[in-house]
């Protein structure tokens, strides 16, 4: 007869692992998503983060049907959440939130599918507990576009289960739709062309191809708008963006330098990318769900898990593979954190099943200690970002409280250009430099015509916020003498801690806010809000017209073609927005598991 304590512990396990499953799940997806939350209103900002956040700001506004750097949708939907929440960390870091919480349910759901309850259960802790998909919550397009192509791998496992041909067209919608957030979807969709010919081998050669050029057209009709962008823009001014030119050897001089972006995809790189993203993301965000992750892909392959396992697959290495020979940003790889915790949590079961009698007690040790190594032990752990908190967040906040609609603000130039951009793109902002300009303009002005302007001044206390390259040198120099003067004339009225980890240390002083009253032309305000340029597009697109690719097509068939992208466009944001209810039909409506032949 068993011990009463023995007894106890296997009544909690068996309550822990194997009842209430839909429960469950739903504490998992609540940790998961206040993890996430706390690392949104959290962390510091990232380089490419000041990039795209600014120019979401007001997207509506701008008639773009693709952008120098990136796809259009999810500028589109973040500015649908600014304009619901406001300009904040939050609203701007949102559809990696929402999308990426999302995801712990969807994998759920391809894991059940694809193998069984457990595996798809402990899929779901490990990917609400991942370091890297946590971390990773920022204002980039990775976690949107790795759900829609997971929802499309779902979907297009349900058609050839089904036979129903619906499934087919939404996995081209979906994929067409990720495509549109983020043009790196387009490399995960020659893996879903071989496999409807490996699973679909036994259907007519005619019936097949049939099928191809429906769902070639619904891609092709997804992609149209970066198509026609690119067209239009190089018959007006013989450019085009940074994927035509990387990809397809168009004029990539033009983005070379600042963007970066005069190399194509490089084969030789393939190695040494895989070894660097290895080497210096996976094992220092998320050791031990990639290396279980890979010991568990390599599993499922050597026991023939079944081809619905290597679709899943594939999509990892084929998708890896082509990142790693063109684009090493660690933020890119977030996308395959999701497989590789569906297969470390497939070898964790098989694990536990040949170990019978403490199959449960395995598991949940296993959970236990990659959760604390995740948030205590490995090298870029999750603890300094749930604990304090970047000082933009409450810099932005002020902003939006306290500055006054008719002031000005005079940011020091020492703090990035896209975080100034970001954190005043509502108020009369100009950074530092232009202010002195705007001085000597100003003595140049008869005195009656001067009127008080309240002016802020905000400092970078630490001498770098975002640059990462002039603590010393000639801008620090005449910022710290503008500071200095600015002092003698104004008062603090508010200072912000440093925090979130990245590029601020906890507890240091990261701003100071300074106010005053300085006599200035009313058109003062005029020239302030003329300098807001930021890479490439006016601050709010206001004038779109500055626009580095602002097009203004001419003729009934330019007109025509525009009008059409915009078009295709607005549908993706429709079907964004449509996706997770499909998920949630999916979910409620999968009631019986079949297990893969």
């Amino acid at each position: 007869m068993k011990p009463k304590k023995q007894d106890n512990l296997d009544k909690f396990l068996d309550f822990i692992l194997t009842k209430n499953n839909a429960k469950y799940l739903t504490l998992i997806v609540a940790i998961g998503a206040f993890l996430r939350y706390l690392v949104v209103k959290n962390v510091s900002f990232l380089g490419d983060e000041m990039v795209h956040g600014p120019h979401a700001i007001n997207m509506w506004n701008s008639g773009l049907i693709s952008t120098i750097l990136e796809s259009p949708t999810w500028f589109y939907l973040t500015d649908i959440a600014h304009k619901i929440f406001g300009v904040t960390i939050f609203s701007t870091r949102f559809l990696s939130f929402f999308y990426g919480t999302l995801t712990i349910i969807l994998i759920y759901l391809l894991a059940k599918t694809i193998f069984n309850k457990r595996v798809a259960l402990i899929s779901s802790i490990l990917l609400a507990i991942s370091t890297y998909h946590i971390r990773y919550t920022l204002m980039e397009m990775d976690e949107a576009l790795i759900f829609f192509v997971l929802l499309a791998a779902y979907t297009f496992i349900k058609y050839f289960r089904k036979n129903d041909q619906k499934y087919l067209y939404i996995t081209a919608i979906l994929l067409g739709t990720g495509t549109l957030i983020k043009t790196i979807t387009a490399f995960f969709i020659p893996v879903f062309v071989v496999f409807f010919f490996i699973l679909n081998k036994n259907k007519s050669l005619k019936k097949n191809i049939k099928s191809m050029l429906i769902v070639g057209l619904i891609l092709l009709t997804f992609a149209s708008p970066i198509i026609i962008h690119n067209i239009l823009l190089y018959q007006e001014k013989g450019v085009v963006d940074t994927y035509f030119a990387q990809y397809f050897d168009i004029n990539r001089e033009v983005h070379s330098g600042q963007l970066g972006y005069d190399n194509a995809f490089n084969i030789p790189q393939v190695i040494t990318g895989t070894i660097d993203m290895v080497k210096n993301s996976f094992l220092k965000l998320d050791p031990l769900i990639f290396i279980l992750g890979i010991i568990g892909m390599l599993y499922a392959k050597k026991a023939k898990k079944g081809k619905e396992s290597g679709l899943l697959i594939s999509l990892f290495i084929f998708g890896f593979l082509i990142l790693a020979g063109s684009n090493l940003l660690p933020t890119h790889y977030v996308s395959f954190i999701p497989f590789l915790c569906i297969y470390a949590s497939l070898f964790l079961t098989e694990i536990s099943n040949k170990l019978k009698k403490y199959k449960k007690e395995f598991l949940v040790i296993s959970i236990i200690v990659i959760s604390i190594a995740n948030l205590f032990l490995i090298p870029q752990n999750l603890l300094p970002h749930l604990t304090s908190q970047t000082a933009n967040a409450p810099m932005r906040e002020f902003a939006i409280d306290n500055i006054e609609e008719d002031s000005l603000v005079v940011v020091d130039s020492r703090i990035y250009r896209g975080r100034v951009a970001w954190l005043f793109n509502d108020k009369h902002y100009l950074e530092s430099g232009y202010f002195l300009q705007l001085l000597e303009e100003t003595e140049k002005i008869p005195k009656e015509q001067l009127v008080p302007i309240t002016t802020y001044l905000i400092e970078c206390a630490k001498d770098d916020c975002g640059w990462g390259t002039i603590k010393e040198g000639e801008l620090n120099t005449s910022s710290e003498q503008l500071v200095s003067q600015f002092k003698q004339i104004s008062s603090k009225v508010a200072e912000f801690q440093s925090g979130g980890g990245y590029d601020e240390d906890t507890g240091t002083t990261h701003f100071k806010v300074y106010k005053t009253s300085i006599n200035l032309h009313p058109a003062a305000l005029t020239f302030a809000d003329e300098t807001h340029m930021w890479f490439y597009y006016p601050t709010r697109y206001e004038p779109k017209e500055k626009g580095w690719d602002y097009l203004s097509p001419k003729g009934i068939l330019a007109k025509t073609a525009h009008n059409f992208g915009f078009l295709i466009v607005m549908l993706s944001v429709l079907f964004a927005i449509l996706a997770p209810f499909l998920l949630f039909y999916e979910f409620k409506n999968t009631k019986k598991h079949i297990i893969m032949k």
